[in-house]
C-alpha cells in the first residue's frame, strides 16, 4: 500500500484500524461469521503491516513503484576496499554485476536504487555486505532487513561507531565501514508521518489479542497474522520500550501455546530473539533463548527451523 502525501497515508491508516475493532459482540456472532471476520482482519493487519513498512521505502518513503525497502546488512565492510588495490577491485566488480543486471532486467522493470550505499561507495559496498540470503530478493521485504546494529542507530540505542578525525588512519582504518553512522536521509522515516503514534495505538491493539487471558480465544489465524506483524515491523519501532513489550508478550505466550503448534513458533522464536538481542542479554535471558533456539532447531518443522536461524543471526550479530 503506497501513498503520495501524509493525508493519503493517515486515511488509509485509519480504514484499516477500523477493520481492527468490529462492533460486534462476539457471543453474538456466529461460527460462519467469526471465521469471515478473522480473514478480514488478517487482511487489515497485512495491509497495516505493508503500510508502516513502505515508511521505509528508498529513495521515495510510500512508493513502491520506483523504491526498494532500506536494508541495513548484517555484515561489516571490509577494511581493504579503502585500499587502492580495493578501488581498483570495486570498479572492476562494479562492471560486472552491472552485466548481470543488465542480463536479469528481463525480470523486472523496477530501476534498481542502492539503499544502503553512499553515492561514492555506490553499488560495491552493498554488494559485499548484503546478507546472502537476500541475494536477488532487493525488492521484497525480509527478515534481517535492518540489523541490529542499524537499529541501535537509528532509534540512538547504542551511540554507533563513527569516525574520529583525530584519529590517526591506521586506528580508523579498522572501523567497520557497515556500522558507521547511518545517514539521517536513508535511516528516518518522512518527518511530516507520524508514526510513533501510529504504533503505540497498534501494539495497544495487538496486546489484547496476545495477552495470557485473550490468547487462548484468539482465533489461531490471528493470532499467527499478529505474531508476524509484530516481527515484521519491529524494524520500525521508534524507542526501546516497544521492544521490552515485544519481547515480554512473545516470552509469554510461547509458555502458554502448544509447542506443537509450529505456525505460531515460526514468527515467535526469531521474535524473542529480535527483541532479546537489541535490548541486550544477561545471563538469565542467554538462558532462556538458548532453550528455546535448541529445541526449534531440532523440529521437523522446516518454517520453524528457518525462524530461528534468523534467531541465532540475531543473537550472534549483537554479541559481535
Amino acid at each position: 500500500i503506497g501513498w503520495t502525501s501524509r493525508f493519503q497515508f493517515e486515511e488509509a491508516w485509519a480504514s484499516l484500524l477500523g477493520l481492527l475493532n468490529p462492533a460486534e459482540n462476539p457471543e453474538d456472532v456466529m461460527l460462519e461469521e467469526e471465521m469471515e471476520q478473522s480473514e478480514l482482519m488478517c487482511l487489515a493487519i497485512r495491509g497495516i503491516s505493508s503500510l508502516l513498512l513502505n515508511t521505509i521505502l528508498r529513495p521515495s518513503a510510500g512508493n513502491p513503484i520506483n523504491s526498494r525497502p532500506l536494508c541495513i546488512p548484517r555484515h561489516d565492510s571490509l577494511p581493504f576496499l579503502a585500499t587502492q588495490k580495493g578501488q581498483r577491485l570495486g570498479r572492476l566488480r562494479v562492471l560486472v554485476e552491472r552485466e548481470m543486471q543488465a542480463m536479469q532486467s528481463t525480470r523486472s522493470q523496477k530501476t534498481l536504487v542502492p539503499a544502503t550505499s553512499t553515492a561514492m561507495e555506490g553499488p560495491f559496498d552493498e554488494m559485499l555486505t548484503a546478507n546472502m540470503e537476500t541475494e536477488g530478493t532487493q525488492d521484497q521485504f525480509t527478515l534481517g532487513q535492518i540489523s541490529v546494529h542499524g537499529i541501535w542507530a537509528i532509534n540512538n540505542m547504542m551511540l554507533p561507531l563513527t569516525e574520529d578525525p583525530n584519529q590517526n588512519r591506521s586506528e580508523a582504518s579498522i572501523i567497520p565501514l557497515g556500522r558507521t553512522a547511518i545517514p539521517a536521509a536513508l535511516s528516518r522515516v518522512p518527518s511530516n508521518l507520524d508514526v510513533h503514534s501510529c504504533l503505540v495505538l497498534l501494539l495497544e491493539v495487538y496486546g489484547q489479542w496476545l495477552a495470557p487471558g485473550s490468547a487462548r480465544r484468539t482465533s489461531l489465524m490471528l493470532l499467527c497474522e499478529t505474531i508476524k506483524s509484530v516481527l515484521l515491523i519491529s524494524d520500525v519501532f521508534t524507542e526501546r520500550s516497544q521492544f521490552e513489550w515485544m519481547y515480554e508478550t512473545l516470552l509469554e505466550l510461547n509458555k502458554i501455546h502448544p509447542v506443537e503448534d509450529e505456525l505460531v513458533t515460526q514468527y515467535v522464536i526469531p521474535g524473542i530473539c529480535k527483541a532479546a538481542s537489541v535490548l541486550g542479554m544477561d545471563k538469565d535471558v542467554s538462558e532462556k533463548v538458548s532453550k528455546l533456539l535448541e529445541v526449534t532447531l531440532r523440529s521437523t518443522h522446516l518454517p520453524s527451523r528457518v525462524g530461528a536461524l534468523y534467531g541465532v543471526l540475531y543473537i550472534l550479530e549483537s554479541d559481535a
